[in-house]
């Protein structure tokens, strides 16, 4: 057995061990609730480049999506939307054991997530949103 490198990634190690166990659009809430856009995006730029040297590796030149650095409002959940599909990628094209192993080097940066908690992590945003749009509209008609 080849021994692999290991890279410390919190963000790496929860998405590794959790990409077959729950669905994406559940794991996208949970990254940007829990981690920073730097930690978002580090983990974006190791990961890729761990998916880029393993499909050099493996001759395979399939290139992979456009994943540009991300600005504005929005970036950390553009980020988080984009680190399941590099995963997506591995798990296609069975670069798993190619690639370093993801670590974490302090368990309390890895978030404690059921299907459960999902929901209401899910739920929390949706009401947060929600209550933001009621009082932009309570704003604007108070406004006239």
């Amino acid at each position: 057995m080849m021994a692999k490198d290991v890279v410390f990634s919190e963000v790496l190690c929860f998405i590794r061990n959790n990409f077959n166990k729950l669905i994406a659009g559940d794991i996208k809430p949970v990254l940007c609730s829990f981690y920073e856009f730097d930690d978002l995006d580090t983990a974006k730029e190791c990961s890729k480049k761990a998916v880029q040297e393993a499909l050099q590796a493996s001759d395979d030149d399939t290139p992979l999506p456009r994943l540009p650095r991300r600005q504005g409002d929005a970036k950390s959940k553009q980020t988080a939307e984009e680190l399941p599909k590099l995963f997506s990628v591995i798990d296609d094209r069975k670069l798993g054991d190619v690639l370093p192993k993801f670590v974490a080097e302090d368990l309390s940066r890895i978030p404690f997530v059921n299907t459960d908690s999902v929901n209401v992590l899910a739920m929390a945003k949706k009401l947060e949103n929600l209550v933001t749009r009621v009082n932009s509209v309570e704003c604007f008609l108070s406004s006239d």
